[in-house]
């Protein structure tokens, strides 16, 4: 029994060198990766973070790193189409010179004015320009055109009058959609002052008494017009953009009013003014419908 314990204290004490080496070798092993670590870590991460510090910038919150999202344009009808493109379009302007019969600041005595020139032939057309109601008699495309009207108003009629300038300014509108639907959206904008001038070119064949001519004309713009909408309706088919939706809207008023131009009573007079009231109101209606936008 003594001699095992003296071998069991002799081993003890031959092992103690070889387990003192071996923790003389890790200590030596760790302080030399823990210097490379070290090293490593110094340079890349925390010189980089105390250098935001040093030059006097602010450190990126996490929402600076997410990648930016633009809105959905509201002029987006592509539908997922590949065959998208982007495009602006410019609405045409339109410039007219209305002539005047009288501005009131009292809309009751603007509206019995516009009755009674009503009577005579005339637009009868009231608006409020946000001062005064202004009575509207016609209105013309060219300046010649209306001081001409205006010169034999004064001498024929004995009504006096005054040119009030009625301006829609372009608007730019971008649109991301098929080209040829492009293209449809803008010749819509591009219809309306040519339908507008085609109504004061039936007002003037009426009052010349070319009921035919004026028949006519009316006739040919009315079948153009339905034209125009259909080809926007069919391109633009289940769209929610308001740009179109309203343009569409507009279009289908104005064959509305084309509908109630009834050329077949027979009060000359109320059909002049009909057709003389209908172009102003035309007028009036594009003019809001592009300050909307």
């Amino acid at each position: 029994m003594r001699k095992s314990r003296e071998y069991e204290q002799k081993s003890k004490k031959s092992a103690a060198p070889g387990i003192l080496l071996v923790l003389l070798l890790g200590v030596a092993i760790y302080f030399f990766v823990a210097g490379s670590m070290g090293k490593w870590i110094g340079e890349n991460v925390v010189q980089p973070v105390f250098s935001f510090f040093e030059q006097g910038e602010e450190i990126p919150s996490p929402s600076d790193f997410e990648p930016s999202v633009s809105p959905m344009p509201t002029t987006d009808i592509t539908k997922n189409n590949d065959d998208a493109v982007t495009k602006k379009i410019n609405t045409p302007a339109i410039s007219v010179f209305a002539l005047q019969t009288g501005a009131f600041s009292d809309v009751e005595n603007a509206e019995n004015a516009a009755a009674l020139l009503t009577r005579k032939g005339g637009a009868g057309y009231v608006i409020n320009d946000g001062e005064l109601n202004r009575v509207l008699l016609s209105c013309y495309f060219e300046d010649n055109e209306a001081v001409s009207v205006m010169s034999r108003l004064e001498s024929e009629e004995n009504i006096s009058t005054r040119q009030y300038l009625i301006e829609v300014d372009p608007v730019n509108i971008e649109i991301t959609a098929k080209e040829t639907t492009i293209e449809t959206i803008n010749q819509g904008f591009e219809y309306i002052p040519v339908l507008i001038e085609n109504i004061q070119k039936a007002g003037y064949a009426f009052d010349r008494y070319e009921y035919d001519a004026c028949d006519k004309l009316i006739e040919d713009t009315k079948t153009k017009l339905n034209g125009v909408i259909y080809e926007l309706e069919k391109k633009t088919d289940g769209t929610n953009n308001q740009v179109v939706l309203s343009e569409l809207e507009l279009l289908k008023s104005y064959m509305n009013k084309l509908e109630n131009i009834d050329l077949t009573v027979d009060d000359m007079v109320a059909i002049s003014s009909e057709i003389k009231y209908t172009q102003i109101d035309m007028i009036y209606d594009y003019k809001n419908l592009i300050e909307g936008f």
